[in-house]
């Protein structure tokens, strides 16, 4: 008698990670992307690209979208290059530097049931930090993507991310993220997805 092979579809018979992100109980929470604050910011550019593609492939791949923005009537909305991608997301106003000070964050999150956040945003040191930090306290697996965060300062942002790891976030990229969430050749996601990294 021949086994059938396991499918990645039977994803209950195979034993994963918790630090790999799988679309059940996922969400992508983008930190402060906003205009006036980005113009300081290292390597901006690479984090604008690399966060509307993340933003696209967790579209594809029906994960929900979290915003938030901090002190916008002071600093401004979210950058314009993002926002043709942000139709219909939730969007959070912030005075905390975390997003987990501000309770109508929170209670959404924990209204969501989610079991893992992947974050993107600035800046590192501040904001993506002490969110990271407060969520993984708070239970949540958390990824923090490298390549979609920064600082004013390279030196903020890479203490930043070694003080994550140690912690306990996972730091990854949006390339690896994303296949994470991908987790299978084939299919009109898969097409769709290399569309977008290529």
């Amino acid at each position: 008698m021949i086994e059938e092979p396991i499918s990645w579809t039977d994803i209950d018979l195979i034993k994963r990670h918790p630090s790999i992100m799988t679309r059940s109980g996922a969400a992508l929470l983008v930190i402060d992307m906003q205009e006036k604050l980005l113009t300081a910011i290292k390597d901006r550019f690479d984090i604008l690209q690399q966060t509307e593609l993340l933003i696209e492939a967790a579209k594809i791949l029906s994960i929900p979208i979290l915003l938030t923005e901090q002190y916008p009537k002071g600093l401004g909305g979210t950058h314009k290059q993002l926002e043709p991608h942000l139709e219909h997301v939730q969007s959070f106003e912030k005075c905390s530097f975390s997003a987990a000070g501000e309770k109508t964050f929170l209670s959404m999150l924990e209204s969501m049931e989610l079991r893992h956040v992947a974050i993107a945003g600035i800046e590192a040191h501040v904001c993506v930090c002490q969110t990271a930090l407060d969520l993984k306290v708070r239970g949540y697996e958390v990824s923090v993507c490298a390549d979609a965060v920064s600082s004013r300062k390279a030196k903020d942002r890479d203490v930043a991310i070694d003080r994550m790891k140690d912690a306990g976030i996972t730091i990854t990229t949006v390339e690896a993220l994303i296949f994470e969430l991908l987790e299978k050749s084939g299919g009109m996601e898969f097409k769709a997805i290399l569309k977008l990294i290529k």
